[in-house]
């Protein structure tokens, strides 16, 4: 097995611009920046970069992000305000992209732990940052402006289900085979091949980093397709139901627990449990994501309970997830040192055994990762920003007239508490989940700046009639 990308890996990433001008000279601003962002997820290598000086890699984040913005401005025309309207969604952008800079006035400093020593933070490193985070929030401020009407939200559900199917293909072909996409055509494998073996089978990987990313993956598109059949909206010339049922074997076959669990859920809560009820529940995962760390210093966090759940799904899965507790625990003590900005960059935000020398268990969660490195602020201004749509959407859903789009908001924020809740042990989150994130805010300013859109709010409590087949999507 070889680790060294091949010649082909470079001339993806040098193509794929090429290629997302040619979507969007052929498509719509929406579809043009959905494609360019979750085709390069789906197909893009993995730790593969272009590191030239002074700044940020060109790498599968960065490419398809820049690329679907430069065709935005060039090709369709659209004019882009990077850091949008005044108002928290602003301001938590703006914290997110300068907070590293007080982080760089507190950790000049060399700190010196378990026989290493680590320098101190620089300038240099809160500019290459500052540069670093602003590709990567790219797809929420393209998505933020370019998804508006109705119309749009419908699209975009349609896409998640259409890359859904065509990536399913590659799925089961490497459940079958197992992971071998990625080194046929890369040239290397893009991460442990022990860690993708469950259950006398595999987990795909396709061109991800991991399976569990593939897993996630799927679930948007199995919830997209929930949300049709609830619709009784048809996927092309397909019945929502099979295309949903479709999805769901396969995310079955991915043998991703936690994405598993979140794709049922979702479909129980789309199909079968009131708005109301389904809205409340969206608000405790939205506050229990944001005040998460917070919840662990405290203590009172059900980190028992879970590992008890886990081992309903197998030792393995407890003791997996017991280990990454276990990991986040000794994580956040070291972090509380320094809680409101961080450690910073160069590893200062890990943990070294002080016999060896080497770094103490594993750092997986994003919450972990950036809390440890930018503090509670730069972990309250990025999460914030991910869970502020979805506050705003429920808060706007008892005002709309129509019942798609109360099912369209309120699917989507169940996308994203799904999304939220996966980032807690994970640290998946990239371009395109600020997209979906970007949208979902873009929609819902779009309808508050268009009174049309609204119907007077009712004093009682929020009831949504059944769905009327006379209005189409």
């Amino acid at each position: 097995m070889f680790n060294t990308p091949n010649w082909f890996a470079y001339t993806a990433l040098l193509l794929w611009p090429i290629i997302v001008f040619r979507l969007f000279r052929k498509s719509s601003a929406i579809e043009g920046t959905f494609w360019a962002i979750f085709g390069g997820l789906m197909w893009l290598p993995v730790n593969v970069g272009i590191d030239l000086p002074l700044i940020p890699e060109f790498n599968k984040e960065s490419v398809p992000a820049i690329s679907a913005c430069l065709a935005c401005m060039r090709i369709a025309k659209v004019r882009i305000l990077f850091f949008g309207k005044k108002g928290l969604a602003q301001f938590l952008l703006i914290t997110t992209l300068f907070s590293p800079f007080i982080t760089v006035l507190l950790n000049g400093d060399i700190y010196q732990v378990a026989g290493r020593v680590l320098p101190g933070v620089t300038l240099y490193d809160a500019i290459s940052t500052l540069m670093t985070q602003f590709i990567l929030f790219l797809p929420f401020i393209l998505a933020r402006q370019i998804f508006k009407t109705k119309e749009d939200h419908i699209l975009l559900f349609k896409m998640l289900i259409k890359a859904g199917l065509i990536y399913s293909l590659f799925i089961l072909l490497e459940i079958r085979l197992s992971p071998q996409l990625h080194r046929w055509v890369y040239g290397f494998f893009p991460h442990s091949f022990e860690q993708q073996m469950r259950d006398d089978g595999f987990r795909s990987v396709v061109f991800m980093s991991h399976g569990l990313r593939v897993g996630i993956f799927l679930m948007t598109a199995v919830l997209s397709a929930a949300l049709f059949w609830k619709l009784k909206q048809r996927i092309n010339r397909f019945s929502p139901l099979l295309v949903m049922l479709y999805l769901f074997i396969v995310q079955y076959l991915q043998k991703s627990t936690t994405a598993l669990l979140l794709a049922t859920a979702s479909i129980l809560a789309i199909n079968f449990t009131p708005p109301k009820i389904t809205a409340f529940m969206v608000k405790i995962i939205l506050f229990i994501g944001l005040f998460y760390p917070i919840l662990c210093l405290l203590q009172i966090f059900p980190h028992q309970y879970l590992i008890n759940f886990a081992d309903i799904f197998g030792p393995d899965r407890a003791a997996s997830l017991a280990f990454r507790f276990n990991n986040e625990e000794v994580l956040l003590k070291h972090a509380a040192d320094r809680l409101l900005f961080g450690w910073g960059a160069w590893g200062r935000n890990r943990v070294y055994a002080e016999d060896m020398g080497n770094e103490y268990g594993v750092t997986d969660g994003i919450w972990i990762i950036t809390l440890g490195t930018y503090g509670l602020v730069g972990f309250i201004s990025q999460f914030g920003l991910l869970t502020l749509p979805a506050f705003k959407a429920i808060n706007l859903i008892k005002t709309l007239k129509s019942d798609i789009e109360i099912r369209l908001l309120l699917a989507h924020c169940l996308l994203l508490a799904c999304i939220l809740v996966d980032q807690l042990p994970n640290s998946s989150l990239g371009g395109w989940a600020w997209l979906l994130c970007g949208a979902l805010l873009g929609r819902c300013e779009y309808i508050a700046n268009n009174p049309q859109e609204k119907t007077v709010k009712q004093s009682t409590a929020m009831t949504i009639a059944p769905y009327n087949s006379t209005e189409k999507l």
